[in-house]
């Protein structure tokens, strides 16, 4: 990968990556693509074992994409693409968002040549139509989709195509600042029940 090195910041990546134990590699698949997050953080693992459905096994498969996240490397917060290598940088950032956001981004390329437009929305249905609610992080998604009429597909990240919307992420993760009984009862009741 010497190659894709086009700064300072990157060359520091790379010269550190042999010092570093990426002691969780995990494998898992989404809208078709397989995807190999290495890290060095027991947090960052749990959060993608949260978030996707990962694989018991990641040593027996083949992946398209590969995340190689590391929190301790001593760079400024950095996040690289290489689109021809199939590969993405994280270094430099504690943010548990950075692989999920990547792993949308990738998403953002590779879905329009299948026919799939990926949005940042929540959305639900009712079994007949579909509603979709767009806005920037903490606007009000989740809240809107979770009308107790209608079925939840998702409240994040989402694809639609020929055979309508559908969810890139493996569950529901409501932003628990601020909640209160009062503006979310939904979302807050979720909060008081096991499972």
């Amino acid at each position: 990968y010497k190659g894709m090195v086009r700064s300072e910041v990157l060359s520091k990546f790379y010269e550190d990556l042999n010092e570093y134990d990426f002691k969780h590699n995990l494998v898992f698949s989404t809208c078709g693509l397989i995807f190999r997050v290495e890290t060095n953080d027991d947090r960052h693992a749990q959060f993608v074992r949260n978030m996707f459905n990962v694989v018991d096994n990641p040593l027996e498969h083949c992946a398209e994409w590969t995340i190689i996240h590391n929190t301790e490397i001593d760079i400024p917060p950095t996040i690289a693409v290489h689109l021809n290598e199939r590969i993405m940088l994280i270094g430099g950032t504690t943010f548990l968002g950075e692989i999920k956001k990547g792993v949308f981004s990738i998403l953002g390329f590779e879905m329009p040549e299948q026919g799939i437009l990926p949005m940042h929305c929540s959305a639900n249905t009712n079994g007949k139509n579909t509603a979709v609610f767009f806005g920037l992080s903490g606007t009000g998604k989740t809240t809107l989709s979770a009308d107790p009429n209608r079925a939840l597909i998702g409240d994040d990240e989402h694809g639609w195509g020929a055979n309508g919307v559908f969810n890139f992420e493996g569950g529901c993760y409501a932003k628990l600042i601020d909640l209160s009984e009062e503006d979310e009862p939904a979302i807050f009741a979720t909060t008081r029940k096991y499972g």
